[in-house]
């Protein structure tokens, strides 16, 4: 009997061993993102460079998350698309906590400049340093998975076969039309959520990345994070990739700013309320 106690302890520690090793991994690269903001602050660039301190979080915070979905395959592979939903959910909550306000996402950035928040070289700006962050990622990925190649198993798996092919469940224009029909989803419903959105978001686009897994095959929703995991990957070339996974979120996304909440008209003035004026005499007496 106490064999097989001990049997069952092991049995049940294994089983929570991957997460172990994922937690390990995402606390590790939000704690090394958000000490290298954190000293970024403590200098003098902040208030002086403002906008050069927007380019450089922006970049930190694109490795940050893009290296974090290399990590989300450990989560699919033993906890299912329960697991994963779980975990985006509460990657995207942490990261509307610790990013700064970076958007991971260049349409957002579009949007601002079309509004003339910011100007064109510092969208321009943003949007490159995303593309280089979603870059970077995998030497991140693979560089901590190398590091802890001895200590974790699931690690050294995904090192040397890491899945990176597009194995869709449905046609090609299925997924075309799932990727609009998703960003439209984000964009108008995000426009009404107000102060909601940074908690309904992330439970949002967790929801619609996991129903992808399951009917699409290969889920992507956000140019930025698509680009860092799946560029290059077989099965799709580059020209049907940007199509498919940039160009139709961004198209998405203007159809959805026409169903955006118009603000509520501003109502008429009142009309100002004139006092009764009775005409008197000087000294006050009426005339005879």
């Amino acid at each position: 009997m106490d064999t097989l106690h001990e049997y069952g302890k092991a049995l049940h520690l294994v089983k929570f061993y991957p997460l172990f090793t994922a937690v390990i991994y995402y606390v590790f690269v939000f704690t090394v993102a958000e000490f290298i903001r954190r000293e970024i602050e403590k200098t003098k660039i902040p208030q002086k460079h403002p906008y050069i301190t927007r380019v450089v979080f922006e970049f930190i915070a694109t490795m940050q998350m893009c290296a974090c979905v290399y990590e989300n395959g450990v989560i699919l592979r033993n906890y299912g698309v329960p697991g994963f939903f779980v975990v985006v959910v509460l990657l995207l909550l942490s990261a509307g906590s610790w990013n700064r306000g970076a958007a991971v996402n260049p349409i957002p950035i579009i949007k601002e400049v079309h509004d003339n928040k910011i100007d064109l070289l510092l969208g321009g700006s943003l949007i490159a340093v995303q593309f280089a962050g979603a870059a970077a990622s995998s030497y991140i990925a693979y560089g901590i998975w190398h590091v802890s190649y001895d200590y974790f198993l699931e690690h050294r798996h995904f090192y040397h076969k890491l899945p990176c092919a597009f194995n869709y469940h449905v046609p090609f224009l299925a997924v075309v039309a799932w990727e609009f029909f998703g960003n439209f989803l984000i964009y108008a419903i995000g426009a009404r959520l107000g102060e909601r959105k940074r908690y309904a978001m992330p439970v949002l686009v967790s929801l619609l990345l996991s129903i992808a897994f399951v009917y699409i095959g290969v889920p992507g929703l956000n140019p930025i994070t698509t680009t860092g995991r799946m560029f290059n990957c077989k099965g799709l070339n580059d020209q049907w990739f940007i199509f498919t996974y940039c160009l139709i979120p961004l198209f998405a996304a203007y159809v959805a700013t026409y169903f955006d909440p118009q603000p509520a008209p501003e109502a008429p003035p009142k009309p100002k309320k004139y006092k009764k004026q009775y005409w008197k005499p000087k000294g006050g007496k009426k005339n005879n």
